[in-house]
């Protein structure tokens, strides 16, 4: 049974990422996706209902921030005029 499961698992991983749209989603919802289907993956590891942890196998994206930069007056004014 416990092999089973991870063998479950980790087929619908990589059938939702076969799909096209999850080539367009963007790091932060990969990683907020992935960690939804690690919690219980873990769970069942702990509790001995896989015999691999199936976290090992999963590669979570790297979020790269975007440079912070503060805005001129003329901008801000520009902003706020636009409403």
């Amino acid at each position: 049974m416990g092999k089973s499961l991870y063998i479950r698992e980790m087929e619908l991983i990589r059938k939702i990422f076969a799909y096209e749209i999850t080539k367009k989603l963007t790091p932060k919802t990969l990683q907020s996706f992935l960690h939804s289907l690690k919690l219980p993956m873990k769970w069942s590891f702990l509790h001995g209902m896989t015999e691999n942890s199936c976290n090992d196998g999963i590669i979570t994206p790297v979020i790269k921030s975007r440079e912070k930069v503060i805005l001129t007056t003329e901008e801000t004014m520009a902003l706020l005029n636009t409403t």
